[in-house]
């Protein structure tokens, strides 16, 4: 076997352990009708002050007319936050996708228009300076009578990083 010139050190590698991983499961679907300011949603999470957390939030959604929107809130005072949220939806999953990095919790993301149905995830980090809460929020992307819903099945997880 030939020599090779490259030198590796090892890494430290701790596991995780059940309270390192924070999950939120939607166990009914959330409808929102003629609203358009977000509000608070069940996918909520306690985080403790001076962790550094990695978010995965999968969203599927229904929207019949205008679309649906999601952002972060909570009690929790964070700084750091940063992420990519992502859209695909319709009838031909090519015809619709967004994509928007944020790195502010409050900038909201308009996933779905129409008659689309979607799925939204975000991937991101966030560090915790004051003990709280940490949820999703959501709403319509505009007030409109028709009916557009956070579906059953939609999950938020941190995993603490630090």
């Amino acid at each position: 076997m030939p020599k090779s010139n490259a030198s590796a050190s090892a890494a430290s590698v701790s596991a995780l352990t059940t309270s390192d991983v924070l999950r939120s499961y939607l166990a009914s679907t959330v409808t929102y009708n003629n609203n358009a300011t977000l509000a608070d949603t069940a996918l909520s999470v306690p985080v403790e002050a001076g962790a550094k957390y990695a978010i995965e939030a999968f969203l599927p959604n229904a929207s019949v007319a205008k679309g649906v929107k999601f952002d972060f809130g909570g009690t929790a005072t964070i700084t750091n936050f940063i992420g990519n949220w992502q859209s695909i939806g319709g009838d031909d999953p090519l015809a619709f996708y967004t994509s928007l990095y944020v790195t502010s919790a409050g900038t909201d993301f308009p996933a779905g228009y129409d008659t689309f149905t979607t799925h939204t995830v975000f991937t991101g980090s966030v560090e915790i300076n004051a003990a709280g809460t940490f949820l999703v929020r959501g709403a319509q992307q505009s007030a409109n009578l028709s009916d557009t819903t956070l579906l059953r099945g939609s999950t938020l997880i941190l995993t603490k990083m630090s």
